[in-house]
């Protein structure tokens, strides 16, 4: 079984490699949603509709994870 903390810093380090990449910003949490859902489908052992609400659980906490260390930093 795969450890969700672990999940979102993944996915966390892969957005920023993607805006680092080029990846406009607006578009960061639309990308996060897709990759863990899409990640949540194909690794996730529970049922498809529990797999999708955790990859959306899982993209909506990177993307507030970026966010805090970003606003944290910045003080």
């Amino acid at each position: 079984m795969f450890d969700i903390a672990l999940l979102i810093i993944a996915l966390t380090g892969v957005i920023e490699m993607m805006k680092m990449a080029g990846l406009p910003s607006k578009v960061a949490p639309l990308t996060a949603l897709f990759v863990g859902v899409t990640w949540m489908i194909f690794i996730g052992d529970q049922s498809t509709v529990e797999n999708i609400f955790t990859g959306v659980m899982i993209a909506l906490s990177a993307s507030g994870l970026y966010s805090g260390v970003k606003t944290n930093l910045r003080k």
